[in-house]
Protein backbone atom coordinates (compact mmCIF):
# COMPACT_ATOMS: atom_id res chain seq x y z
CA UNK A 1 0.00 0.00 0.00
CA UNK A 2 2.00 3.11 -1.62
CA UNK A 3 -1.26 5.73 -1.62
CA UNK A 4 -0.43 6.87 1.82
CA UNK A 5 -0.84 10.83 1.28
CA UNK A 6 -1.20 13.82 3.62
CA UNK A 7 -4.95 14.41 2.34
CA UNK A 8 -5.77 10.96 2.64
CA UNK A 9 -4.38 10.18 6.11
CA UNK A 10 -7.17 11.13 8.19
CA UNK A 11 -9.53 9.06 6.88
CA UNK A 12 -6.86 5.90 6.85
CA UNK A 13 -6.28 6.64 10.07
CA UNK A 14 -9.82 7.04 11.06
CA UNK A 15 -10.79 3.86 9.61
CA UNK A 16 -7.84 2.04 10.74
CA UNK A 17 -8.83 2.95 14.37
CA UNK A 18 -12.28 1.73 13.82
CA UNK A 19 -11.18 -1.66 12.67
CA UNK A 20 -8.59 -2.12 15.38
CA UNK A 21 -11.08 -1.16 18.24
CA UNK A 22 -13.70 -3.71 16.83
CA UNK A 23 -10.58 -5.83 16.56
CA UNK A 24 -9.57 -5.88 19.78
CA UNK A 25 -13.09 -6.12 21.32
CA UNK A 26 -12.93 -9.59 19.68
CA UNK A 27 -9.85 -10.80 21.29
CA UNK A 28 -10.73 -9.41 24.24
CA UNK A 29 -14.21 -11.53 24.11
CA UNK A 30 -12.36 -14.77 22.78
CA UNK A 31 -9.73 -14.36 25.98
CA UNK A 32 -12.78 -14.17 28.47
CA UNK A 33 -14.26 -16.91 26.85
CA UNK A 34 -11.24 -19.82 27.35
CA UNK A 35 -9.84 -17.87 30.63
CA UNK A 36 -9.13 -20.73 32.76
CA UNK A 37 -6.39 -21.81 29.50
CA UNK A 38 -4.67 -18.98 31.22
CA UNK A 39 -4.09 -20.26 34.69
CA UNK A 40 -0.07 -20.44 35.71
CA UNK A 41 -1.42 -23.80 37.50
CA UNK A 42 -2.91 -25.73 35.04
CA UNK A 43 0.87 -26.23 33.77
CA UNK A 44 2.77 -25.67 36.91
CA UNK A 45 0.58 -26.98 39.54
CA UNK A 46 1.69 -25.75 43.15
CA UNK A 47 5.03 -24.72 42.36
CA UNK A 48 3.05 -21.53 41.27
CA UNK A 49 1.56 -20.16 44.33
CA UNK A 50 -1.27 -16.95 44.06
CA UNK A 51 -4.15 -15.20 46.17
CA UNK A 52 -6.20 -14.04 43.83
CA UNK A 53 -9.54 -16.21 43.27
CA UNK A 54 -9.83 -18.04 40.15
CA UNK A 55 -5.96 -18.47 39.94
CA UNK A 56 -6.36 -22.53 40.07
CA UNK A 57 -4.00 -22.80 42.67
CA UNK A 58 -5.42 -26.86 43.35
CA UNK A 59 -4.63 -27.54 40.21
CA UNK A 60 -2.33 -30.86 40.16
CA UNK A 61 -1.02 -31.64 36.59
CA UNK A 62 0.91 -34.71 36.45
CA UNK A 63 4.29 -33.29 34.73
CA UNK A 64 4.74 -30.08 36.90
CA UNK A 65 7.70 -30.91 38.29
CA UNK A 66 9.32 -31.48 35.35
CA UNK A 67 7.65 -28.31 33.62
CA UNK A 68 8.87 -26.66 36.87
CA UNK A 69 12.80 -27.38 36.65
CA UNK A 70 12.76 -26.28 32.85
CA UNK A 71 11.53 -23.75 33.35
CA UNK A 72 14.02 -22.51 35.79
CA UNK A 73 16.20 -23.43 33.09
CA UNK A 74 14.85 -21.17 30.44
CA UNK A 75 14.46 -18.34 33.33
CA UNK A 76 18.00 -18.28 34.40
CA UNK A 77 18.87 -17.87 30.82
CA UNK A 78 16.31 -15.06 30.33
CA UNK A 79 17.92 -13.54 33.13
CA UNK A 80 21.72 -13.54 32.67
CA UNK A 81 21.12 -12.55 29.00
CA UNK A 82 22.09 -8.82 28.10
CA UNK A 83 20.55 -5.89 28.90
CA UNK A 84 18.50 -8.18 31.41
CA UNK A 85 20.72 -9.12 34.31
CA UNK A 86 18.81 -9.98 37.06
CA UNK A 87 18.80 -12.62 40.06
CA UNK A 88 18.40 -15.60 38.06
CA UNK A 89 17.46 -17.93 41.13
CA UNK A 90 13.96 -19.07 41.50
CA UNK A 91 12.64 -20.04 44.71
CA UNK A 92 10.71 -24.13 45.01
CA UNK A 93 7.27 -22.24 44.10
CA UNK A 94 6.94 -18.78 42.98
CA UNK A 95 4.31 -16.33 43.32
CA UNK A 96 2.22 -15.06 40.42
CA UNK A 97 -0.61 -12.07 40.57
CA UNK A 98 -2.65 -14.08 38.44
CA UNK A 99 -5.59 -12.27 36.76
CA UNK A 100 -7.19 -12.60 33.24
CA UNK A 101 -4.63 -11.59 30.74
CA UNK A 102 -5.39 -8.29 28.84
CA UNK A 103 -3.95 -7.46 25.01
CA UNK A 104 -2.51 -4.08 23.88
CA UNK A 105 -1.68 -2.72 20.88
CA UNK A 106 1.67 -3.20 20.17
CA UNK A 107 4.35 -0.20 20.07
CA UNK A 108 7.67 0.00 19.01
CA UNK A 109 10.11 3.00 18.84
CA UNK A 110 11.47 3.95 14.91
CA UNK A 111 13.47 7.01 13.80
CA UNK A 112 13.31 9.26 10.82
CA UNK A 113 15.70 11.84 9.66
CA UNK A 114 13.71 15.77 9.58
CA UNK A 115 15.29 19.00 8.57
CA UNK A 116 16.61 19.39 12.54
CA UNK A 117 18.11 16.03 12.62
CA UNK A 118 16.80 13.10 14.23
CA UNK A 119 13.76 12.39 15.59
CA UNK A 120 12.58 8.62 17.71
CA UNK A 121 9.26 8.32 17.10
CA UNK A 122 6.68 5.93 18.69
CA UNK A 123 4.44 3.90 16.42
CA UNK A 124 1.48 1.62 17.20
CA UNK A 125 0.97 -1.19 15.31
CA UNK A 126 -2.82 -1.51 15.65
CA UNK A 127 -3.52 -5.21 14.55
CA UNK A 128 -0.73 -6.67 16.76
CA UNK A 129 -1.34 -7.13 20.12
CA UNK A 130 0.74 -7.78 23.56
CA UNK A 131 -0.97 -10.35 25.58
CA UNK A 132 0.19 -9.88 29.41
CA UNK A 133 -0.96 -9.90 33.24
CA UNK A 134 -3.07 -6.50 33.77
CA UNK A 135 -0.70 -5.48 36.39
CA UNK A 136 2.41 -5.88 33.67
CA UNK A 137 1.49 -3.65 30.92
CA UNK A 138 3.91 -3.53 27.70
CA UNK A 139 4.82 0.03 27.95
CA UNK A 140 5.81 -0.16 31.33
CA UNK A 141 7.94 -3.26 31.10
CA UNK A 142 10.16 -1.20 28.69
CA UNK A 143 10.43 1.81 30.70
CA UNK A 144 12.17 -0.15 33.25
CA UNK A 145 14.10 -2.29 30.92
CA UNK A 146 15.37 1.40 29.91
CA UNK A 147 15.69 2.48 33.27
CA UNK A 148 17.36 -0.17 34.41
CA UNK A 149 15.70 0.68 38.40
CA UNK A 150 14.61 -0.60 40.12
CA UNK A 151 16.16 -4.03 39.34
CA UNK A 152 13.33 -6.00 41.33
CA UNK A 153 10.57 -4.38 39.86
CA UNK A 154 12.07 -5.26 36.35
CA UNK A 155 12.65 -9.23 37.63
CA UNK A 156 9.12 -8.96 38.63
CA UNK A 157 7.33 -8.18 35.42
CA UNK A 158 10.20 -10.93 33.10
CA UNK A 159 8.84 -13.41 35.44
CA UNK A 160 4.91 -12.68 34.48
CA UNK A 161 6.17 -12.23 31.08
CA UNK A 162 7.59 -15.48 31.00
CA UNK A 163 5.40 -18.02 32.87
CA UNK A 164 2.44 -16.38 31.10
CA UNK A 165 4.38 -17.21 27.84
CA UNK A 166 5.48 -20.67 28.80
CA UNK A 167 1.37 -21.72 29.68
CA UNK A 168 0.20 -20.45 26.69
CA UNK A 169 3.03 -21.79 24.40
CA UNK A 170 2.92 -25.06 25.64
CA UNK A 171 -1.69 -25.32 25.34
CA UNK A 172 -1.15 -27.02 21.36
CA UNK A 173 -5.07 -26.76 22.23
CA UNK A 174 -5.52 -23.10 22.63
CA UNK A 175 -2.70 -22.16 19.94
CA UNK A 176 -5.25 -24.10 17.47
CA UNK A 177 -8.48 -22.60 18.88
CA UNK A 178 -6.88 -18.66 18.01
CA UNK A 179 -4.97 -20.54 14.59
CA UNK A 180 -8.66 -21.48 13.44
CA UNK A 181 -9.99 -18.10 14.67
CA UNK A 182 -7.27 -16.24 12.21
CA UNK A 183 -5.81 -14.94 15.38
CA UNK A 184 -2.58 -16.66 15.59
CA UNK A 185 -0.94 -16.69 19.30
CA UNK A 186 3.17 -16.31 18.58
CA UNK A 187 5.89 -16.29 21.33
CA UNK A 188 8.20 -13.59 19.69
CA UNK A 189 11.67 -11.82 20.91
CA UNK A 190 12.54 -7.93 20.86
CA UNK A 191 15.97 -6.73 21.09
CA UNK A 192 15.23 -4.29 23.64
CA UNK A 193 14.62 -7.47 26.00
CA UNK A 194 17.13 -9.90 25.07
CA UNK A 195 15.87 -13.00 25.00
CA UNK A 196 13.15 -13.03 27.19
CA UNK A 197 9.58 -14.25 25.12
CA UNK A 198 6.51 -12.11 24.99
CA UNK A 199 3.58 -13.42 24.03
CA UNK A 200 1.81 -11.53 20.73
CA UNK A 201 -2.14 -11.90 18.96
CA UNK A 202 -1.91 -11.07 15.19
CA UNK A 203 -5.35 -10.37 13.31
CA UNK A 204 -5.79 -11.52 10.28
CA UNK A 205 -4.37 -9.21 8.03
CA UNK A 206 -2.18 -5.79 9.22
CA UNK A 207 -0.33 -2.83 8.41
CA UNK A 208 2.03 -0.61 6.86
CA UNK A 209 4.34 2.52 8.01
CA UNK A 210 3.99 5.64 6.14
CA UNK A 211 6.88 6.84 4.59
CA UNK A 212 9.08 8.33 6.98
CA UNK A 213 8.61 12.25 5.24
CA UNK A 214 5.32 11.72 5.87
CA UNK A 215 5.42 10.81 9.33
CA UNK A 216 7.58 14.44 9.56
CA UNK A 217 4.59 15.60 8.41
CA UNK A 218 2.57 14.41 10.38
CA UNK A 219 4.55 15.10 13.60
CA UNK A 220 5.13 18.76 12.91
CA UNK A 221 1.21 19.12 11.89
CA UNK A 222 0.23 17.33 15.39
CA UNK A 223 3.10 18.69 17.93
CA UNK A 224 3.55 14.70 18.56
CA UNK A 225 5.98 11.96 17.99
CA UNK A 226 3.27 9.42 18.25
CA UNK A 227 2.09 7.49 14.91
CA UNK A 228 0.46 4.77 14.01
CA UNK A 229 0.69 2.36 11.38
CA UNK A 230 -2.24 2.49 8.57
CA UNK A 231 -4.75 -0.55 8.14
CA UNK A 232 -3.33 -2.60 4.59
CA UNK A 233 -6.88 -1.53 2.65
CA UNK A 234 -5.66 -4.27 -0.32
CA UNK A 235 -4.57 -6.69 2.65
CA UNK A 236 -7.64 -6.69 4.53
CA UNK A 237 -10.17 -7.11 1.11
CA UNK A 238 -8.28 -10.18 0.04
CA UNK A 239 -6.59 -12.06 3.04
CA UNK A 240 -6.97 -15.61 2.24
CA UNK A 241 -9.55 -17.94 4.12
CA UNK A 242 -7.67 -21.43 5.37
CA UNK A 243 -11.13 -22.90 5.89
CA UNK A 244 -12.27 -22.27 2.22
CA UNK A 245 -8.87 -22.89 1.17
CA UNK A 246 -8.74 -26.57 2.01
CA UNK A 247 -12.46 -27.00 0.83
CA UNK A 248 -10.53 -26.09 -2.52
CA UNK A 249 -7.80 -28.51 -2.57
CA UNK A 250 -10.74 -31.35 -1.48
CA UNK A 251 -13.10 -30.31 -3.73
CA UNK A 252 -9.84 -30.65 -6.68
Amino acid sequence: MSNITLENYPDLRDLTRSVSDDVLARVSSYIETVGAHFRPSTYFGSYVTSSTKGSGNQDNPAKASAAYTQFMKEFKEIANTPPMSLDPLLPTAIEINYALPVVNRLTYAHSILTPAGEKRLTVTSPFRFVLTFPEYPFQELRRLAVARTPNDKLREFVLHYAVLNTVVMQNKRLLKLFEDLRFPIRSEKFEEFGVLPVTTITAPSGSVRPSDQLLSQVCRLSGTTEVEELADVEGWEKFPDPLAARFREEAA
